[in-house]
């Protein structure tokens, strides 16, 4: 099974799970649909906030139905996350859709974790 992340809703900065190496802040996140916002304190990669499959809530309960409407563009809302350190109550309708994260929150290059040791 593969990993997957996204980028910020609202900073563009990539959701990192919590084997990556990266700040635990940056995995500390919500998830908000159109119908709920739901608390991640550590993102472990794999869809899951809070208890709940986002794969599993595009898909009618059915997590590889949820995937296959995902990246075919047909979900049933568009997946927003939101770092914790940008939340500050927004509404699914004040959010931009996340971005697919393309180091899966996980496969960081090498500057970026030069970042992280400067910080």
């Amino acid at each position: 099974m593969g990993m997957f992340s996204w980028t910020c809703a609202v900073s563009g900065k990539s959701l990192a799970n919590i084997h990556s190496g990266m700040p635990s802040e940056q995995s500390k996140c919500y998830l908000v649909t159109p119908s709920e916002t739901i608390y991640e304190d550590a993102y472990d990669g794999y869809g899951e906030f809070g208890g709940k499959d986002v794969y599993a809530l595009l898909g009618d309960g059915d997590r590889n139905k949820g995937i296959s409407a995902h990246f075919s563009g047909k979900g049933k809302f568009d997946i927003k996350v939101v770092l914790k350190e940008n939340y500050h109550g927004q509404s699914y309708e004040e959010l931009e859709p996340s971005e697919d994260c393309e180091f899966q929150g996980f496969f960081y290059e090498d500057e970026d974790y030069e970042d992280v040791e400067d910080e």
